[in-house]
């Protein structure tokens, strides 16, 4: 038998993203599909998550999204949210990032982006742009109000596309600090030679509690070790880095203004989840008690990433233990304290079979957090 290759093993992921999204939807049952139709979703998701969509080209980007779902199911269930906010949210989250490629359209109406000349940016041409600009897309856009047409009610498909808006701006600090230049990292990008903004961005759209869902999300996902995490950064982002997979996994390190390393998203998004609870309870969206029970719902899907890496010698001294070095003492043979020390001498890519290695401990994490 011949093996696939890879245009054949991306088909077959991004199909199983698709019905993956879809297999999520329908176990949620009727109280989603009264807001927002089953076709419309199949309809969206068959649209957007496709070959030709070079946003699904990215593994690491899918698994991010996958992953944030899933959040935003538990923490919808720890804020006792009511089915149409569930609905809006996690259809804009499985189509939110399908705009993040080079290349992509931006859009024309009111979430337009224009130059200082007061000329419209009409499509997104380098990675820092991609990063920045991707949630004022058209193809998510053309894509949700298309389905309208098709039963769903305007004014859902309006949230949910507002959803998407807010996500960008509205809650990332990472993606503020970019648009404001006040990183390395893209900064000829969005600041003039004077250092005055290039671009002049449109308004937010109103907080809502879908929104917030949404924001809270993909903000625990970028702090949730997992291999979804262990994908998109020690083994994708931040493997320019030069940095250890010590470093990466338990560290606290610096990639010029970016932090690297789980501590250091830890300090950014837990910081993030705070200042978007506090704008919501600011703009009446919930009350204290509702953000109380979503910082207890981020805290509980964070737990078990925090106490998966913990590289303290009190921690490795242990018999028995749940950390990535704990499980990789038990498949190379010798002792926690060995693999820690093996981890700080290798970066992601000098050992593939140690980086096959971590990311199956990584999902071994995973499973245990979905049971």
């Amino acid at each position: 038998m011949t093996p696939p290759n890879d245009l054949e093993w991306g088909a077959k992921r991004i199909s199983d993203w698709r019905r993956r999204g879809l297999d999520l939807w329908k176990a949620l049952g009727p109280e989603l599909c009264d807001h927002v139709p089953l076709e419309c979703v199949e309809a969206l998701l068959a649209e957007l998550i496709h070959p030709d969509n070079p946003a699904c080209a990215d593994a690491g980007n899918a698994a991010h999204v996958m992953a944030q779902n899933d959040n935003l199911v538990v923490l919808a269930r720890w804020a006792k949210a009511p089915a149409r906010e569930l609905a809006i949210a996690l259809a804009g989250g499985f189509v939110h990032d399908l705009n993040k490629a080079s290349g992509e359209v931006l859009r024309a109406d009111r979430y337009a982006v224009y130059l200082r000349d007061g000329s419209r940016v009409e499509t997104i041409d380098s990675e820092p742009l991609v990063v920045g600009l991707n949630h004022y897309g058209e193809r998510t856009r053309a894509a949700i109000f298309a389905q309208v047409d098709d039963g769903l009610p305007p004014e859902v498909a309006e949230a949910i596309d507002a959803c998407i808006v807010h996500h960008g701006l509205g809650s990332s600090r990472f993606i503020a600090g970019l648009v404001r230049g006040e990183l390395g990292f893209g900064r000829d990008d969005f600041l003039s030679e004077d250092t005055e903004p290039r671009f002049i961005l449109p308004d937010q759209p109103p907080l809502t509690l879908a929104s917030v869902l949404h924001d809270l999300a993909d903000s625990v996902q970028q702090m949730q070790a997992g291999a979804a995490w262990v994908s998109k950064y020690p083994l994708g982002y931040w493997r320019s880095s030069g940095s250890s997979w010590h470093q990466l996994l338990s560290g606290d390190g610096q990639d010029g203004d970016v932090p690297t390393g789980l501590e250091g998203q830890l300090r950014v998004e837990l910081s993030t989840c705070q200042a978007i609870l506090r704008r919501a309870i600011e703009a009446g969206i919930v009350n204290r008690s509702l953000a109380l029970r979503l910082e207890r719902g981020v805290e509980a899907l964070i737990g078990g990433g925090r106490a998966w890496v913990d590289a303290r010698d009190e921690t490795l001294l242990l018999p028995r233990g749940e950390t990535v070095y704990h499980q990789l003492a038990a498949a190379l043979g010798g002792t926690s304290q060995d693999a820690r020390e093996l981890l700080e001498q290798l970066r992601p890519g000098d050992d593939p079979r140690l980086d096959a290695r971590i990311l199956r401990a990584a999902q071994t994490l995973d499973a245990a957090r979905a049971h």
